[in-house]
């Protein structure tokens, strides 16, 4: 597609001025100022155009800071947030901007009936509707040249208006108005009137210098239109009664001066309007297309030699002539708004979220303070709400709905956006709040610190990190590159690698390689490294081999953890069985056990996941101290609020001999002992015969509070 066709008048500030000087402005301006007063109406017109102007300038601070290319609004929003949120209101703005063609065609008809009363409405439409198509369709140059001469009507049209005298008048200012229809309504009706500044926005990708004539043509637009407005609705409330104005929405016909120059510039005025959306609304979806966000995109994407979008001007010509059929231009109006405002709203957010941000990337030419974004996108959001809330959550609904589609498809990912940036920023403002509270073991939750020499031999065990983790819990894996050992490069990918199944379940996950000769000595750098950090972990997960000869470093990584203030688990993964059926979880307990605490934590985590039966066990020496063992446990699971249909079961013997007639489970938990006894962890996994899991607690876990 060719570039670069347009200069500022020519393609910003002409198909703006045009598209906000339209039908509102000649066919219900007047009915505004009749229902709601020359009081509701200036402030209806100042509401609205502060909503766009704070839009403008958030327009002209974006269009200053990137090339904006093809696709206007959409390529704003989707350069700032991503594809996904851009599609979100792309797909909604490029409706609207369709829908808008039928908007402007209906006004056209209204003012033609008005004029010749004996032609039919669908006709008169349809008719418009091909001759409008044939302009869109042989060139987007001829459309533009066509306004200049549109303008002059226009112009002169207002001369008129300015000039007549009011047959209707009423006794002075008319500053109340009817006061029939609620004064949302009446806003919602109107606010399509200042909607005119994505026409000119649209034609981004064809612009000489986007980020000169975008800002300068749209706010000249805005600032020009809105002296227009408010001089006529005060000129309509000194000429003509809120009756007349409330009733004949064609009354200006009436009291103008010069009859036909008014016909013709309200004919000029919708017609120039239709054409520019026609033209703009098909850039919208060829941006859609060559992005992939639409259904059948690559017909979408195509253009002609000379730089027409073919297939979306037709696209957009069905859209059009379907909605032509949903009635009033009152109807329509109302839609629009809603979709217009959710444009807005994000254009301002979109902005206000990169000023926040404070990143270096964003420098644009033209500098707004991060009030007018935040004012501007509040308002939009606000007026929906107020307008209608019903259809303005089902507005905001849909946009998510189509959010959460696309980010199943997986579009590109190579697309330029801050959603990253955003996600950090927020972290950092929280981290920033946390690091002033005190912990307390309230808000304790697992989050493991993994060493992994060879992250092959860890394929085993990620199900069962992932069950004391899930959903909520962190996960950081570290591994030590001896000398002897892989590459930094392929240790980083198999940790990587390792890490991808729990990462796609939603749990956070990190892995760092660090150099080190000694493995004990690396995890404690480790150690004492992440335990500075916003989020530290809590625990030591070790994994015990089948084999002792690890089994020194493993009592030393304990130890070092112990020394950080990290609880420990270390876990034997059965070789055959491994976690069996995930039905049954045993918890041991003994007197006054100084482990219990992360025991029980991780036992309900355990249960919660996979929805097994839990119970608690303990064994006496004698028979005579069984029925004391089970009033113990049954009190710890009630200060404990362990499930009620926790089982409890004690026995009375040789701990070695007994924990084998134990009811089976196929998790068994154990605290570890005082002097981190390897080779006693080692003899009762034999004797059990199930996976088994050891733990330590640190002074950070209560299963109490």
């Amino acid at each position: 597609m060719s570039k670069g066709r347009f200069g500022t008048f020519e393609g910003v500030f002409t198909p703006t001025f045009l598209s906000i000087l339209g039908v509102i402005m000649y066919l219900r301006l007047g009915w505004v100022v009749g229902h709601t007063g020359l009081k509701g109406a200036l402030l209806i017109i100042t509401i609205a155009n502060l909503i766009t102007l704070f839009t403008g300038l958030s327009i002209a601070s974006v269009a200053t800071n990137m090339r904006v290319g093809t696709g206007g609004a959409y390529a704003m929003i989707s350069k700032s947030l991503g594809l996904e949120i851009g599609g979100a209101i792309g797909l909604p703005l490029y409706l609207s901007q369709a829908i808008s063609v039928a908007f402007y065609i209906t006004g056209f008809t209204e003012c033609w009936i008005s004029v010749f009363p004996g032609h039919d409405f669908l006709y008169v439409s349809l008719f418009t509707w091909v001759i409008l198509l044939t302009i869109a369709y042989t060139s987007a140059k001829l459309a533009f040249r066509l306004q200049y001469g549109i303008m002059a009507v226009i112009l002169l049209s207002l001369v008129s208006i300015f000039l007549g005298r009011g047959t209707l008048a009423p006794t002075g200012i008319a500053w109340e108005g009817l006061g029939d229809l609620k004064f949302w309504h009446v806003f919602a009706v109107f606010f399509p009137a200042v909607t005119g500044i994505l026409a000119g926005v649209s034609m981004s990708g064809e612009l000489k210098k986007p980020e000169r004539s975008l800002p300068l043509g749209t706010l000249v637009a805005i600032g020009i239109s809105f002296v227009i407005y408010m001089l006529l609705a005060v000129w309509f409330a000194y000429n003509v009664s809120p009756q007349a104005l409330a009733s004949n929405t064609s009354v200006i016909l009436e009291v103008s001066r010069w009859r036909f120059i008014v016909v013709a510039g309200i004919m000029g005025a919708t017609i120039s309007s239709a054409l520019s959306m026609f033209v703009a609304s098909a850039r919208t979806l060829l941006a859609l297309g060559k992005h992939g966000i639409i259904p059948f995109a690559s017909s979408f994407s195509r253009t002609t030699k000379g730089g027409e979008p073919t297939p979306a001007i037709m696209l957009t010509a069905v859209i059009s002539i379907a909605a032509i059929a949903l009635g009033t231009l009152n109807t329509i109006a109302g839609l629009l708004t809603m979709f217009f405002l959710i444009t807005y709203g994000m254009l301002n957010a979109s902005v206000f979220i990169e000023q926040t941000m404070g990143i270096a990337s964003f420098r644009p030419g033209f500098k707004v303070h991060s009030l007018f974004p935040l004012l501007g996108g509040a308002g939009c959001f606000l007026a929906m709400f107020l307008i209608n809330p019903v259809f303005g959550a089902g507005a905001i609904i849909a946009t998510i709905a189509i959010y959460f589609i696309l980010l199943r498809q997986e579009i590109q990912r190579s697309w330029p956006d801050v959603r990253k940036g955003f996600a950090i920023f927020i972290a950092e403002q929280a981290a920033k709040i946390s690091l002033n509270l005190p912990y307390h073991p309230k808000i304790w939750k697992p989050n493991l610190l993994i060493p992994v020499e060879d992250p092959k031999d860890w394929a085993d065990l990620v199900e069962f990190i992932r069950t004391i983790t899930y959903p909520r819990g962190r996960v950081e894996l570290f591994s030590i590159r001896e000398k002897s050992l892989l590459s930094r490069v392929k240790l980083e990918e198999q940790l990587s690698l390792l890490s991808t199944p729990l990462k796609e379940d939603g749990i956070l996950v990190s892995a760092i390689v660090i150099d080190s000769d000694d493995f004990p000595k690396g995890a404690d750098i480790v150690m004492q490294t992440l335990k500075e950090t916003v989020l530290p972990p809590n625990v030591l997960f070790i994994k015990l081999g089948p084999t002792s000869g690890k089994d020194p470093v493993i009592k030393k990584l304990i130890k070092k953890a112990d020394a950080h203030e990290l609880g420990a688990m270390v876990f034997k993964l059965h070789p055959k069985i491994g976690l069996s059926q995930k039905n049954a979880i045993n918890l041991w307990v003994r007197g006054q056990s100084p482990n219990i605490d992360l025991a029980v934590l991780v036992a309900l985590q355990l249960k919660k996941n996979w929805n097994a039966q839990l119970r608690l066990l303990q064994i006496v020496n004698q028979n005579s101290e069984k029925e004391k063992a089970q009033s113990y446990l049954a009190k710890l699971k009630k200060l404990m609020r362990m499930p009620a249909d926790t089982e409890i079961y004690v026995a009375a013997g040789r701990f070695e001999k007994t924990i084998a007639k134990a009811p089976v489970g196929d998790i068994n938990i154990f605290g570890m002992s005082e002097d981190l006894d390897i080779h006693w962890m080692r003899d009762v996994s034999e004797k059990i015969n199930t996976s088994v899991l050891f733990l330590k607690d640190s002074k950070y876990e209560s299963a109490i509070v």
